[in-house]
């Protein structure tokens, strides 16, 4: 979840594109894709641009890491990699993991009133 991201999709850097899911109370959840094989920073990244991570101690903003501490208990960046897939270095087959959001997370997003999250879809049921 990114602090004040008003464009609906975009780039940050040549690698990396994000899109939003969904705008609630000032703040945007976005879908980030990594593109290529060089490794980078998301947080840092969407900091650069002026969009920082939130609950991101050493990129975020933090006013807004204490409010979401306090008030939703989210002691983490609410950052979260869904799936990542990658050319096996041996064999070359592709490999593809997912994930689900965890439970703190989730639990963040039920309490601004985001109830689901079907991230195949992107979409968001509230």
């Amino acid at each position: 979840m990114g602090r004040g991201i008003t464009a609906r999709e975009g780039n940050v850097g040549r690698h990396t594109r994000y899109r939003r899911i969904a705008r609630v109370a000032g703040h945007s959840l976005l879908r980030v894709t990594i593109q290529g094989d060089r490794e980078t920073r998301v947080g840092s990244d969407l900091a650069r641009i002026g969009h920082p991570v939130v609950g991101d101690a050493r990129h975020g903003h933090a006013p807004t890491n204490r409010h979401f501490e306090e008030r939703y208990a989210l002691d983490r960046p609410f950052l979260h990699c869904m799936k990542i897939e990658f050319d096996h270095p041996r064999t070359g087959a592709r490999v593809v993991a997912e994930g689900t959001l965890p439970g703190e997370l989730t639990m963040v997003l039920g309490r601004l009133g985001l109830v689901a999250l079907d991230v195949a879809k992107e979409v968001m049921v509230g």
